[in-house]
């Protein structure tokens, strides 16, 4: 037993040492990000995330430690790293309207950075119930108004012509406007035409993630109207000290990208989603206990898809290239077909 008491102490004094270090290495990274803010970089940075993971990795075979161990200590401490780097040099009035799942995760992000943030919509007892999840304010459209310098749209792109919304944009004259739709062309060439008569600078903004919570080294796309060429940079330091990584593109580049990266890949997971289902049915199988690790993995990203739903039929309809991309999508899916059937 006294030797299990040494042995015990022991590990806690080598706890309070690593302890120690994770401490001085987060406050290491926190400078980093004073000097990242300085030459405007971003947080991410994907090579130096490699190196060091290289030297971890290499290290770890050195002293004998177990690699998944070291890579996931490596995933927590870089998380981190990147976290305590984020703090906007200049600190904005900023309202969201919209209190969905996407309007959450902005939210969470841009009230860390430091920005004062406000929720707002048409219904106040749901913005304040996300505004308490996340720790922000929840005011009436009015008084969250005549706060902010910034409006972010969260809201369905079909929504801009709501008369709520239009009075909200009436409202927001000499104010920057942004949204977060996924769907743009539509929504954009009509946002563009409103911020002409009612005198605010839009310029339409596109997250390259889903719904979670502070996510710092995500993406974002920003595309300027004709009314926001002025502010580009300004809203590229925005989002960059708040943690993000601003990708300017135009309308169109966008549109075309998105009919890849979102509508052809969201139509093959739609069908795969639908296709295993209906497979399940009729072989009458329960592929639980069979499941091989690309099957687990490929049924989150489908339970995702899943829950999503939404918003992926929306992008379907509202992208000028959809029908094309999924006729080609069907195509390729045939003379995969017919080739495997020559086998």
């Amino acid at each position: 037993m006294i030797k299990l008491k040494e042995l015990r102490k022991e590990i806690d004094t080598i706890d309070e040492e690593l302890l120690k270090l994770v401490s001085r290495r987060l406050r290491i990274s926190k400078e980093i990000g004073k000097f990242k803010r300085k030459y405007a970089q971003g947080i991410k940075d994907n090579r130096r995330e490699k190196e060091v993971k290289v030297h971890w990795i290499s290290s770890s075979q050195k002293y004998n430690l177990p690699v998944r161990l070291t890579e996931q200590i490596l995933t927590q401490l870089l998380t981190f790293s990147r976290i305590s780097q984020v703090q906007a040099s200049k600190h904005r009035n900023v309202t969201i309207f919209g209190y969905g799942s996407m309007s959450k995760s902005i939210a969470s992000l841009l009230s860390f950075a430091g920005h004062n943030v406000v929720l707002t919509g048409i219904n106040l007892k749901e913005a304040m119930k996300v505004a308490s999840e996340i720790n922000v304010r929840a005011l009436y459209i009015k008084d969250a108004l005549d706060l902010s310098e910034y409006l972010i749209l969260a809201i369905p792109p079909t929504a801009v012509n709501s008369k709520t919304v239009l009075q909200v944009l009436k409202s927001s004259s000499r104010k920057l406007v942004m949204d977060i739709f996924s769907s743009k062309e539509k929504a954009f060439l009509t946002m563009e035409k409103l911020s002409i008569k009612y005198g605010f600078t839009y310029v339409s903004t596109h997250p390259l993630f889903g719904p979670i919570y502070l996510p710092i080294g995500e993406r974002i796309v920003i595309i300027p109207s004709s009314t926001g060429v002025k502010v580009v940079n300004e809203v590229k330091k925005f989002w960059l000290e708040s943690g993000l990584i601003p990708i300017v593109s135009s309308l169109e580049d966008h549109e075309k990208a998105m009919a890849i990266v979102q509508v052809l890949v969201h139509f093959y997971l739609v069908g795969l989603l639908r296709s295993i289902n209906v497979s399940k049915k009729k072989l009458n199988i329960n592929t639980c206990k069979f499941a091989t690790y690309n099957f687990v993995e490929v049924s989150k990203i489908l339970e995702r898809t899943r829950s999503n739903i939404k918003v992926i039929f929306e992008i379907q309809k509202y992208n000028k290239y959809s029908k094309s991309e999924r006729a080609l999508g069907l195509n390729e899916l045939l003379k995969l077909k017919k080739e495997l059937d020559k086998q």
